[in-house]
């Protein structure tokens, strides 16, 4: 995995709730951007913060609660594709107390931060 390019993206409000389950290495729905083709996938996955992390993962791109894209890569490991009509992944209490999220936020003063 070292040197690859990260294949999805995840909204970090959609890992901040599952800290137990990405420190045990357990599957949750996530709901994470097909960097190849830029669809939204939500699947059961298991997720790391860090590189190389998870055997057979690949590379996943992390952007924090204020659209900003992490310096590091995290891993992902998708156990299960799952049908977003029917699962719906909650992002944290932490990401909804940001009152606009998507492209610009990442221009938002660090004292705003949380």
């Amino acid at each position: 995995m070292a040197g690859q390019e990260p294949k999805y993206e995840i909204y970090e409000g959609y890992l901040d709730d599952h800290e137990e389950e990405i420190k045990k290495g357990e599957p949750f729905i996530v709901e994470v951007r097909d960097l190849e083709t830029f669809e939204r996938i939500v699947a059961r996955a298991i997720v790391s913060r860090e590189p190389n992390a998870i055997e057979g993962g690949v590379p996943l791109r992390i952007r924090n609660i204020y659209d900003e894209i992490e310096n590091k890569l995290g891993t992902i490991k998708i156990v299960e594709i799952l049908d977003d009509e029917e699962y719906q992944p909650q992002r944290s209490e932490r990401s909804l107390r940001i009152p606009v999220r998507g492209r610009g936020i990442g221009m938002m003063k660090r004292e705003e931060k949380l």
